[in-house]
């Protein structure tokens, strides 16, 4: 029996309705779902590094072409190296290693806005460059700090690739480290041990294809995370090879995105692409600013929401493994006073996804609570998932009004000041609750109850309309 529209829906006009849902809007809702957490990696090429129209590798080409009387207008590397002149100049066609180096040691270029302001977000801690060139290095020093990033390559040399913190990373968690990762070496006086000329990107595409001597961790975890690919001009066959040895499987390549202006939608890479399901568009400082914008609006939209959330944690506990027995002691007092504590242990389950775990645990809470020791003091050398802890709750307090949120509780004798420990400044702008090792904590779970119960009285309140 046909039954009529309006005897279902009697209020609501259906020509009002666009049911027309945008396949953009859905691919892009997809990708800011992943970015924000934390599962994409740009995977950023010579043409977005700087501004100007022709990318760092052509002006290099230009440098050398013009010093050494090169006239036959060479467009790559391999070209300008077995030009008779540039030979004749040189004597070895291997001294462009050093020429590169020594013209890169002294000249700095300055990363492009589009570049900066895709960092700027600090949602891609891990990035890939897969240009030799110190630009992308040099922009997420800018963002994160200068000496707050890791710089890792791969150079074809398994004696250096396979060691942790020289080409490989010691697990997946250390992936929050903002970190930069040379896919094909970065410049020194070596030679072949980053790709300039077509047998060099032979060499290198021949051990990526091998496996067995690529960082193993890293590799492995790439194939987990989607590819934010921006500004690599490179022919059909190599875009292939760089997205098949990130993901070592060409049906399941998780490329969330594409962006280069140089295809044609008639490409055969493209059309490549679009069978892969691949998001491809072409306007990389339109892609910046979408994503700026999805970023802004998710978080601001995270933050608006605070006065109507029901929390399901009272305190996230933040600690180094060091101090796991006092936090068991705190997370035992806290928890017989009635209070939800997020306790990685217990908080964590098998098989979770634990950087989404820690990243909604800590939204989740009404206050975050950073045990520092002296234990902290002494890993300014190490590696620590709760540097990145601090840095989303500081960053969440940002965004936030006056209420409290970061409660830090600190050992006697604790330096909130000292560089190399880099306690965000959130933390040191709030009074700490002292405490000493041994001493009864019952005082220190009074203080975070107290904190805690201060947060839900100004929530009563913001919920009766009174500020």
């Amino acid at each position: 029996m046909a039954i009529e529209n309006d005897a279902i829906l009697p209020d609501i006009d259906l020509g009002e309705i666009d049911f027309d849902i945008s396949e953009d809007e859905e691919r892009w809702e997809d990708l800011i779902d992943q970015i924000m957490a934390g599962s994409v990696i740009p995977v950023i090429g010579p043409d977005l590094q700087i501004e100007d129209e022709n990318n760092f590798h052509q002006q290099l080409i230009k440098l050398f072409a013009s010093k050494f009387g090169v006239t036959s207008k060479p467009e790559t590397f391999s070209q300008l190296i077995y030009d008779h002149n540039f030979k004749n100049a040189v004597k070895r066609p291997e001294a462009i290693y050093k020429l590169i180096y020594q013209v890169l040691s002294k000249v700095q270029k300055r990363p492009s806005d589009l570049l900066l302001r895709l960092l700027a977000t600090k949602k891609f801690p891990f990035v890939i460059t897969t240009s030799f060139t110190p630009v992308v290095e040099n922009a997420m020093r800018q963002v994160w700090g200068q000496d707050n990033v890791r710089v890792l390559q791969f150079r074809n040399d398994p004696n250096r690739d396979l060691k942790v913190d020289e080409g490989d990373v010691q697990n997946e968690k250390s992936m929050m480290k903002p970190t930069v990762f040379y896919m094909f070496g970065k410049y020194s006086e070596e030679k072949n041990r980053y790709v300039v000329t077509d047998m060099d990107m032979m060499e290198f595409c021949k051990a990526w294809l091998a496996g067995i001597k690529t960082p193993r961790v890293l590799t492995e975890a790439i194939k987990r995370r989607y590819l934010l690919v921006l500004g690599n001009n490179y022919s059909d066959w190599l875009y292939r090879f760089i997205c098949f040895s990130l993901n070592n499987n060409v049906e399941g390549m998780r490329t969330m995105l594409m962006v280069n202006q140089h295809y044609n939608d008639d490409d055969p890479l493209i059309q490549f692409l679009h069978r892969l399901e691949t998001f491809i568009q072409k306007d990389p400082e339109q892609v910046v600013n979408e994503i700026e914008s999805r970023i802004n609006k998710r978080e601001q939209a995270q933050g608006s929401s605070r006065a109507d959330t029901v929390y399901k944690n009272d305190v996230f506990l933040s600690y180094s493994r060091k101090d796991e027995e006092l936090v068991m002691k705190l997370y035992a007092l806290l928890s017989t006073k009635g209070l939800r504590v997020w306790y990685d242990r217990h908080d964590i389950g098998e098989g979770d996804n634990w950087r989404q775990a820690i990243m909604a645990g800590i939204h989740d809470s009404r206050i975050f609570v950073p045990l520092l020791t002296a234990n902290v003091e002494q890993e300014i050398m190490e590696e620590h998932e709760y540097r990145a802890e601090w840095k989303e709750a500081a960053s969440m307090a940002s965004r936030m009004g006056g209420r409290t949120f970061i409660v830090p509780l600190a050992e006697q004798g604790f330096d909130f000041y000292n560089q190399l420990t880099d306690v965000p400044a959130e933390f040191q702008e709030r009074n700490a609750t002292w405490f000493d090792l041994g001493s009864d904590l019952n005082q220190v779970a009074a203080v975070i109850e107290q904190k805690v119960n201060e947060v839900k009285q100004l929530e009563e309140r913001m919920r009766h309309g009174n500020s």
